[in-house]
């Protein structure tokens, strides 16, 4: 999703099987590093539906109405130098 141009995509899964008791967990470890680390490569990570922001996945911030909601993001400080 661009900031000031771009596309947005999302796509919706049914699960054939449960996700793990720990997969919260497993997502908040892969969660999108900061602003700040953002540098000419490309960053990607796990962030809430939220905002495009939200790196604090618990299981308040990531379930929505029984279902998880978790978004992938990739970033390169090129698409947004004025963010540095």
């Amino acid at each position: 999703m661009g900031f000031e141009s771009g596309t947005v995509s999302f796509r919706f899964f049914d699960l054939a099987r449960s996700l793990p008791e720990d997969a919260i967990e497993r997502f908040a470890e892969h969660a999108l590093s900061g602003v700040s680390q953002v540098q000419a490569e490309e960053v990607k990570g796990w962030v809430t539906g939220r905002h495009l922001m939200d790196r604090n996945i618990t299981s308040e911030s990531a379930i929505y109405g029984g279902f998880l909601r978790l978004c992938l993001t990739r970033e390169t400080l090129g698409r947004y130098s004025g963010l540095a």
